[in-house]
């Protein structure tokens, strides 16, 4: 088998203070990405030196989607055009709770030229986690990369170009139990909103992160602690609940 070539673009849309999941996934993303491109935004708290260790190259935007400092951006094409599959990820996720090799390859074994990450095959639901195929590489560019809504623009014009669309998961396995369905895949990566606002008890899904992977759940602790409220807290890990109304149970911006 061809050993494959891949590019992984991790966009960092945190605010404040940089949590130490994304340390751990960057270190982890190193054993399934040849080259890692980390996109910093300017109103984020960590500084480009925090990252040096953990990418390739680390292009800084502002609020405004531009780019700003020096990186050199003909090397990151460069780096592009030589890649069998380029990935765009960002920081909402916890993991890697699995290797990506499995999904990578039995992608690359596919008849589809790209792959987005979702339940809902639909136009109307954003998508936020992109796999291409040299096939398709061809279309990407910069316009619009550091955009909000990058992975949907550059989606639908992969499908406006006859580019064939897979989705990872498929409208088939939608249920109260959607996550579930995440871990008889072995999908890598864990939504965060989809973990903390899950519609049954999340510490289910904690316990099943424990179970069937090595992941350090303490890291979903320290984030969830570090950025929501209590209660909410309380709910994931047991902790003693405190009397805040459930009308407050949101993130802390």
């Amino acid at each position: 088998m061809k050993l494959l070539k891949k590019t992984l673009f991790y966009k960092l849309k945190m605010f404040g203070e940089i949590s130490e999941y994304v340390f751990y996934a960057l270190t982890n993303f190193r054993v399934s990405f040849d080259t890692i491109v980390i996109i910093v935004e300017s109103e984020c708290n960590g500084k480009i030196s925090d990252f040096e260790n953990y990418g390739d190259f680390i292009i800084q935007v502002n609020k405004h989607s531009n780019i700003i400092g020096d990186t050199d951006i003909p090397d990151v094409l460069s780096s592009i055009s030589r890649a069998d599959i380029v990935c765009f990820i960002d920081d909402s996720f916890f993991g890697p709770i699995y290797d990506f090799s499995e999904l990578l390859n039995g992608f690359a074994g596919s008849s589809s030229d790209f792959m987005n990450f979702g339940f809902y095959p639909s136009e109307k639901y954003k998508k936020d986690i992109l796999f291409i195929k040299s096939s398709a590489l061809n279309l990407i560019d910069f316009n619009n990369f550091f955009n909000e809504d990058y992975i949907d623009i550059l989606s639908s014009k992969l499908l406006k170009n006859g580019l064939k669309q897979h989705f990872y998961c498929g409208q088939d396995d939608v249920s109260d139990k959607c996550l579930e369905v995440l871990f008889e895949k072995k999908f890598p990566l864990i939504r965060i909103h989809d973990l903390v606002y899950n519609s049954f008890d999340p510490r289910y899904i904690i316990d099943l992160i424990r179970q069937n992977s090595e992941y350090p759940v303490a890291l979903i602790e320290q984030y969830v602690f570090a950025k929501y409220n209590p209660n909410l807290s309380s709910k994931l890990f047991s902790k003693t609940i405190f009397p805040i109304e459930s009308s407050s149970i949101t993130a802390v911006p």
